[in-house]
């Protein structure tokens, strides 16, 4: 019952998949697609709800698939597809604690949906040929197809309408065929193929358990090893690891503590931009400092990974562990200047949002590491709370429309030095930007080069142009809020229509049009 059952829910998912996304965005369908493998999964499944693991990936899952609708953002999109893969992964695999597992079960799952399928149309072909005795059907139509060759020569032979008949019959089975092979679709066979192997992820019967065992055999804490070796041969070895510690400890914080001199009195302080190449300040001090900041997270995971954690006189060790933490905290902070310098100069980008994100969840990873080194928590403990950490914090980044964030920020507060805007990159952004983007077309032509200024606002034009015309076409399946409320304020501007808007120089064209 319970297979028949999940056979005609994967039926009825393959015929909404193809339906709702063949030649469609993604919209309003991806939401309600994820949210329907969701509900069809726990029901098929509904011992795995008990798990707060489920509940939150699906919660996630869901506010992301809004998210979707709301902002369409790629960041969104790809942060739903991500959230869906791992709810998957847990809903197949209850038992799972780690993310990193939980995605590594659903990809390969996915992977080996085909040797599933295989096996299942195996098992299907034996009960059809158990029930269907090939080589008696095949003797009983032996001889009618044979007499009934025979007789089709003869009429053909004696009657010349059947003749013509006949012939006309087979040249329109053949252009029929040719027809359908010149117009047979590749891409919507793959688009086809690709949808069983989603269904067939969701609703697998055997899905893989390897990494569940992995998991389950993590513990969360340590535990003293006892080694096959005399007392005083293991004394002595933790004895040499904890001088080594000792002294690498004591030489990098005593570095540390100079680097977080000169950043302090240099950027916390007092700090004059035009005297700094911020750019070389930002990408190479930025990445180099990102550099130590793992590094010293890895010195740390090495000299706490196994029995000197149990050591009574690791006391200093753990001093000078907890001060690198604090030396980090105050790195991170320095780092967090300079970004934010670097905005203020030259705008928001992505890659300086993505620092401060970074560093945001550094913190949280120092202060899973000074866990760590307090509770002797073991490695696989500090990769599980962290990655559900950053799964929770890019789930709250797709609740901000980067886009619009970007361009509304940058367009009022343009470059600091050159009170320009970088209208190369403003103009590179997502559809639903372009209605602001229009409101403020005069800051894309403050430059002093006339050819630039026409060409930027000639681009605006362009996109407004193509958008209205591409959004008209949509299947109503790929509906959200953002590109419906842009093509509504854009239509409304432009009451007349876009038809023929760019056959006039386009910065002629914005200049004389009012608001």
């Amino acid at each position: 019952m319970k297979n028949s059952r999940r056979l005609s829910l994967a039926t009825i998912g393959i015929l909404l998949y193809h339906f709702l996304f063949w030649q469609a965005g993604y919209g309003i369908n991806l939401w309600f697609f994820s949210t329907f493998l969701m509900v069809t999964l726990l029901w098929c499944s509904p011992e795995v709800l008990p798990s707060k693991k489920i509940i939150s990936l699906g919660l996630g899952t869901f506010l992301t698939g809004g998210l979707v609708v709301w902002h369409h953002s790629l960041l969104s999109q790809v942060i739903h597809l991500i959230s869906f893969v791992l709810f998957t992964g847990f809903a197949l695999q209850p038992r799972l604690r780690s993310l990193l597992y939980g995605l590594l079960t659903s990809l390969t799952t996915l992977l080996l949906v085909p040797q599933a399928g295989w096996r299942f149309l195996r098992k299907r072909q034996s009960a059809w040929q158990r029930s269907f005795n090939v080589s008696r059907w095949g003797r009983l139509l032996v001889a009618p197809l044979c007499f009934s060759g025979v007789f089709l020569w003869m009429f053909r032979a004696g009657n010349d309408s059947f003749l013509s008949f006949t012939n006309h019959l087979g040249e329109q089975s053949f252009l029929t065929l040719s027809d359908f092979l010149l117009h047979f679709s590749w891409s919507q066979m793959g688009f086809t193929l690709l949808g069983f192997l989603i269904i067939g992820t969701v609703f697998s019967e055997q899905p893989v358990r390897i990494f569940t065992q992995w998991d389950i055999r993590e513990p969360n804490y340590l535990y003293r090893k006892q080694l096959q070796l005399t007392h005083s041969f293991k004394t002595l070895a933790l004895k040499s690891e904890l001088l080594t510690g000792l002294l690498l400890m004591g030489l990098v914080n005593m570095m540390l503590l100079l680097v977080n001199y000169f950043d302090i009195t240099l950027l916390w302080f007092k700090f004059d931009y035009s005297q700094v190449d911020l750019s070389t300040a930002l990408h190479e001090g930025t990445y180099q400092l990102i550099a130590s900041i793992l590094l010293s997270m890895g010195i740390l995971l090495y000299f706490f990974r196994r029995n000197l954690n149990f050591y009574q006189k690791n006391q200093w060790l753990k001093r000078l562990a907890y001060l690198w933490i604090l030396q980090n905290f105050i790195l991170i902070i320095s780092v967090g200047l300079r970004t934010y310098y670097y905005i203020y100069v030259y705008g928001l980008a992505y890659k300086r949002i993505g620092v401060l994100v970074f560093l945001l969840l550094t913190l949280f990873g120092l202060f899973t590491l000074w866990q760590k080194i307090s509770y002797k928590h073991s490695f696989s403990y500090l990769l599980r709370q962290n990655l559900w950490a950053t799964y929770l914090v890019f789930v709250g980044l797709c609740g901000i429309n980067w886009d619009v964030l970007m361009v509304r920020y940058n367009l009022a507060h343009p470059h600091v030095i050159s009170k320009e805007v970088d209208a190369s990159f403003l103009l590179a952004r997502a559809d639903h930007t372009l209605f602001m983007l229009h409101q403020q077309r005069e800051k894309l032509s403050n430059t002093s080069s006339e050819t630039r200024n026409a060409r930027n606002l000639g681009q605006l034009a362009n996109r407004i142009e193509y958008f209205m015309e591409t959004y008209e076409k949509r299947r109503w399946v790929a509906w959200n809020y953002a590109d419906a409320r842009t093509y509504r304020l854009l239509k409304k501007h432009y009451s007349k229509g876009l038809v023929g808007y760019c056959h006039h120089p386009p910065h002629q064209h914005f200049l004389s049009t009012s608001e």
